[in-house]
């Protein structure tokens, strides 16, 4: 588990998966990961169903797997006799067992027992999307700590400025030589500058600069933080600010550095302490993140994720029609 939250979902009424689907989607955006739903709906074909799953134990990183009891209704094919194969591929992972009959929860509880089903939450369809919310909430308790949470926020943020320094080739070859000269010289200028400064601080070594500074002195060439900068006035230069579509684009990519940067250099250099019974991670400039920050960081990184592949889409299409 990163940020997708990934579900396979059993179930031979599509509609009844896509309006499931619709009402998790924002509970758990709320917590900070996007739902993706693996669904299956055709059930006219157990040996596919078979070979499909034996493939998929090896390649889904699944989360979570909801199976209707009422498969494949006339086909002689129980959502009870299906769970045992899913249980054969699957068997760490958590079941929610539902049905819309109204034999209700101790017939659900029957069928896993005889199928010898272990760790499957019996659910009604009308109170599905309460109940498999419960349980992902406990899941996410139990998987994602601070500790864990750190080394995901690191992991998507890496992916997010290895996106941008993507956008950033193809927007500049959409330039023309002028702008591209223009887009070298701003990138040449902030990094000189950058450099001077960090040389400045080098030569006050010699006059008695604090040793804690020298970690201050380690910067990357040409950064994320470098790259963004030029990926903004890229697309400016192409026109995307002001009154264009992409406006919004541009405008949450610009304060990509105070909702996710700033917060995933604080928590990269952070030690996990207990502040009371809480147990934060103490950057330190000595700001405590918490969980609750957490869900804030996640749904900030989810939220910019999304605007970074959306823009990267809308350069694709610019070059196509160039």
């Amino acid at each position: 588990m990163r940020l997708d939250f990934n579900a396979l979902w059993f179930d031979d009424q599509p509609d009844a998966i896509r309006d499931a689907e619709e009402s998790l989607r924002p509970m758990l955006l709320d917590l900070g990961f996007d739902l993706q739903v693996n669904a299956f709906t055709d059930f006219s074909d157990a040996d596919f169903l078979d070979r499909a799953l034996r493939q998929g134990a090896d390649e889904w990183d699944i989360d979570l797997i909801l199976l209707d009891f009422d498969l494949g209704q006339g086909l002689e094919f129980r959502g009870s006799d299906f769970a045992v194969t899913i249980r054969q591929q699957f068997p760490h992972k958590e079941i929610v067992f539902y049905s819309g009959h109204g034999a209700g929860i101790p017939a659900l509880r029957e069928a896993l027992y005889q199928s010898g089903i272990d760790g499957a939450f019996p659910a009604m369809r009308d109170q599905l999307v309460d109940q498999a919310f419960d349980i992902i909430q406990n899941l996410i308790k139990k998987v994602v700590d601070l500790d864990h949470m750190r080394g995901i926020v690191m992991a998507e943020t890496s992916e997010l400025d290895d996106l941008i320094g993507d956008c950033l080739v193809v927007a500049h070859a959409h330039m023309d030589d002028t702008g591209k000269a223009s887009i070298r010289k701003y990138i040449a200028d902030k990094l000189g500058r950058s450099l001077k400064s960090n040389t400045n601080k080098v030569a006050a070594l010699h006059k008695g600069i604090a040793f804690e500074d020298l970690q201050a002195l380690a910067p990357q060439i040409f950064s994320s933080y470098f790259q963004r900068l030029a990926l903004l006035k890229v697309l400016r230069a192409l026109g995307w600010d002001g009154e264009s579509e992409h406006s919004a684009k541009v405008q949450l990519l610009d304060q990509y550095k105070p909702d996710v940067a700033d917060l995933r250099d604080v928590l990269a250099h952070a030690k996990l302490i207990k502040d009371g019974r809480e147990k934060v991670l103490r950057g330190a400039n000595g700001r405590d993140i918490s969980d609750d920050d957490m869900i804030t960081i996640r749904a900030a990184i989810l939220r910019h994720r999304s605007n970074m592949q959306a823009i990267q889409i809308a350069l694709q299409e610019l070059i196509k029609t160039a």
